[in-house]
């Protein structure tokens, strides 16, 4: 059993899958890297991606959204399309998973609270 997998039975002819789930930060460095403090949050799109198995990442199209924390602002490499209250939409055209985690990694990811 792979703890990093979910397994989902997907009905035939549906051509996406909207998912919603909440992610648990490490709070002491014992733990891991932290993430998140109520102040700070450094997200990175691969600790949160859901994408299906047994494909290449440079295969994978995605349209990247973030939620963020009441008060919390936001920057990063990607582009925004829209901001509606707490959630940012990703205006990159090009929005190949692997391009998102490549632009992730040359930009800021640092998003703090105002």
């Amino acid at each position: 059993m792979d703890v990093f997998a979910f397994h989902v039975d997907v009905p035939a002819g549906v051509s996406a899958i909207d998912l919603s789930f909440q992610f648990l930060s490490a709070v002491s460095q014992p733990e891991g890297r932290i993430m998140m403090t109520p102040d700070m949050l450094s997200l990175q799109w691969n600790t949160v991606a859901l994408y299906p198995a047994g494909y290449f990442s440079r295969d994978i199209e995605v349209a990247p959204s973030v939620r963020l924390p009441p008060g919390f602002t936001g920057a990063t490499a990607l582009e925004s399309q829209s901001v509606a209250g707490d959630v940012t939409n990703s205006a990159d055209l090009d929005r190949l998973f692997a391009t998102v985690l490549d632009k992730e990694r040359s930009g800021s990811g640092e998003i703090t609270s105002s």
